[in-house]
């Protein structure tokens, strides 16, 4: 897809949904981890549902980011047993949600999750790694930023 918006085009279809998963990549460091877990605190801000969904545990030296934002997939999920609309059934009381990518820009990093993220509507990339992504896309310098 590779349709950039801006961050108030963002803002405003975001505002618009109400239930957000949010991923990172796989094997997640600090800007992925903090990120997904500033936007969940964020969007819970704002009065709506907001979970990361990791595959793994997050590493321990990140083990100081809020842990109530970050939920860890369980098997029947990432192997294909069960599918997201049932298994985020209680998460969002059985209301559809919206994918959120961030730190990534391909559904191709976030390893067996992907059919979570492509069972949310709308999709949405959040990085500042520049390349060709499958979703609808903000590029952010202000990472860059932060990080050197």
């Amino acid at each position: 897809m590779d349709s950039m918006m801006s961050f108030e085009e963002l803002a405003l279809a975001m505002l618009k949904e109400n239930n957000f998963l949010i991923f990172s990549h796989e094997h997640p460091d600090g800007d992925a981890l903090g990120s997904a877990s500033g936007l969940c605190l964020a969007l819970r801000n704002l009065g709506k549902k907001a979970h990361t969904l990791l595959s793994e545990k997050e590493p321990d030296y990140l083990s100081f980011l809020s842990k109530d934002t970050f939920h860890i997939a369980k098997e029947s999920l990432l192997s294909g047993e069960e599918e997201p609309k049932s298994y985020f059934s209680d998460f969002f009381e059985g209301e559809s949600y919206a994918s959120v990518m961030v730190d990534c820009g391909s559904i191709n990093r976030i390893d067996r999750r992907d059919r979570a993220f492509s069972s949310g509507s709308p999709k949405f990339c959040i990085d500042h790694h520049h390349g060709k992504t499958e979703v609808q896309t903000v590029w952010s310098d202000l990472v860059m930023m932060v990080e050197g």
